[in-house]
């Protein structure tokens, strides 16, 4: 079982007729908000029942008998995690602060403190990440840890908000701005061997757990609120140095060539995805990288979100923003460069985050074609009722077809769902 996905993805690279990997993401604070009663209905949250290792069971008995393949265990929770680590707090452990920085913007705190008591209390009860890989094994499935790149400790856990201690994450290993006098909370510099390692380290503590394999994911509580100001973070003294070094020029100072400012920070980004493969390849474990249709992931404002979101739109299926002659240009970024991924050996997929409509399969085959390695479709469907949209059956008919090597189905409830299950939940007639 712990080889399964490893296998597919070979097939898939020896073989046109491999069959397609049908991967469901279990984000794990909310399937177990959910599960437990606890959400969505607030009146009936005293009804709410304890987390059980039954409950976590019960969710991969339902993925293997729909036909999933493996199962993405999304375990973070806006900087902490869902089960014990040495590298970060455990959900529910930092007490929330009423307001909360993101880059240039005060946020109002989303949790109530009674939900975000009741999940470190479930996620206290027992190791929610070891019962997930022996139960996913058991059922035939492969685990895959979605290991958030750009989603650390920072939100909650700074000294302000949890002044008794606990591991924090220092603020200078954010990115800084331009001024040099704001950080981008929770979104660390690559550029910084520091950060390198301080993850690198959380990335071998998963593996201990015997998951079988990693996947960079780039989703973040932080996205699209770091500010419209184009440029803005990303300043790191280090970063900043090696430019000069490289160019000649002071980005602090002065003008600077944006696509060469961005591409020093994606060659960075590889240097840690270099590691993180080099521990999977040690262990005989999958890594899957995430990377966007357009070549480029940053941070943007409501007014530049096709960067903030990495996707070109409309009808256009092969945009590269990595060019830097779009109009969109963002307040932070790097270059993705799935290319040198795929041609170094060092992913064993690639995760296509999420091609535009309608021409999404087009830019996700256009890079396997680039890359040389497989790549799978995630699609987000946010819905209260068991019926995916039309796009999506397309979608997976096509998939089923050999258009790509599979899909990443991350199928949440909304608000009004009347059913208290795992957020991943997903339709009977989906494999159907």
């Amino acid at each position: 079982a712990a080889d399964t996905l490893a296998a597919l993805v070979s097939d898939a690279m020896s073989a046109l007729s491999a069959p397609p990997i049908w991967m469901v993401v279990i984000r794990v604070y909310g399937s177990i908000l959910y599960t437990t009663g606890r959400w969505p209905d607030a009146a009936a949250a005293s009804a709410a029942v304890p987390l059980t290792e039954g409950h976590i069971d019960a969710w991969f008995e339902d993925c293997a008998r729909h036909g999933v393949t493996a199962v993405l265990w999304q375990a973070n929770c806006g900087g902490s995690l869902t089960y014990p680590s040495a590298c970060a707090p455990l959900a529910g452990e930092p007490p929330l602060p009423p307001r909360f920085r993101i880059g240039a913007e005060l946020h109002q705190q989303g949790w109530t403190a009674g939900d975000w008591d009741w999940l470190g209390e479930q996620c206290g009860r027992f190791n929610t990440l070891e019962v997930a890989v022996n139960s996913a094994h058991r059922h035939g499935l492969a685990l895959i840890l979605n290991f958030s790149v750009f989603d650390v400790v920072g939100l909650w856990c700074t000294a302000e908000s949890w002044p008794d201690g606990g591991p924090l994450f220092d603020r200078d290993l954010w990115l800084w701005s331009r001024d040099q006098r704001t950080r981008l909370e929770g979104i660390p510099c690559y550029a910084d061997p520091r950060v390198r390692e301080l993850r690198l380290a959380e990335v071998r503590e998963a593996l201990d757990y015997g998951i079988d394999g990693i996947a960079l994911g780039f989703f973040s509580h932080c996205d699209a609120a770091s500010g419209d100001e184009p440029h803005r973070f990303g300043f790191n003294p280090c970063v900043v140095e090696e430019f000069r070094q490289r160019f000649g020029v002071d980005v602090l100072r002065e003008p600077f060539d944006t696509a060469a400012w961005y591409a020093l920070h994606g060659e960075h980004f590889t240097r840690f995805v270099q590691a993180v493969s080099a521990e999977t390849r040690r262990r005989g474990r999958v890594l899957l990288g995430y990377a966007r249709t357009d070549g480029i992931h940053g941070w943007a404002g409501p007014a530049t979100p096709v960067i903030s979101q990495g996707m070109a739109t409309g009808g256009v299926h092969r945009f590269d923003a990595r060019t830097g002659r779009s109009s969109d240009q963002p307040a932070a970024g790097f270059h993705v460069e799935y290319e040198r991924w795929g041609r170094e050996g060092l992913v064993d997929a690639l995760v296509a985050l999420p091609p535009p409509h309608p021409h999404g399969l087009d830019a996700a085959a256009a890079m396997r074609e680039a890359a040389g390695v497989p790549v799978l479709v995630w699609r987000k469907i946010v819905a209260s009722d068991p019926d995916l949209p039309d796009h999506a059956r397309a979608e997976i008919a096509a998939v089923r077809d050999g258009s790509v090597d599979g899909y990443v189905l991350h199928f949440m409830y909304w608000t009004d769902c009347r059913h208290p299950r795992g957020d991943y939940n997903h339709p009977a007639s989906l494999l159907s």
